[in-house]
């Protein structure tokens, strides 16, 4: 898998650690967890657990951040749970840099392949 650098290979590893190793299989959570570790911001642990992704509020927490990032937080609840948190591709790709828009191609990748 191809990640960012190598915080984003570091904090995608935590966060499919936390939630359990079953979790590599499963496709929801890992290409989320892809998309929320191209953030690179370490706080988003604390929404992921083995019950699931609290993006309600993460998405509410998230506010302040850059818009690419909050875009790939977005991009991960929809990879998530398409019908709770629908998106349009202009939502997602208008604020990525070269390097989010790989990383969100990828995790788009993991999801539906």
């Amino acid at each position: 898998m191809k990640f960012k650098n190598e915080q984003h290979q570091n904090l995608f590893n935590k966060l499919l650690s936390k939630i359990g190793t079953w979790a590599t299989k499963d496709k929801e959570y890992c290409s989320a967890c892809f998309a929320l570790a191209a953030t690179e911001k370490q706080n988003v642990f604390k929404y992921v657990d083995h019950e699931g992704i609290d993006f309600d509020q993460l998405l509410k927490d998230s506010k302040l951040w850059s818009s690419g990032e909050r875009a790939l937080v977005k991009l991960a609840a929809t990879l998530f749970n398409s019908q709770g948190f629908p998106l349009t591709v202009q939502e997602v790709f208008y604020s990525l840099d070269h390097e989010n828009t790989q990383a969100a191609l990828k995790a788009i990748g993991i999801r539906y392949n």
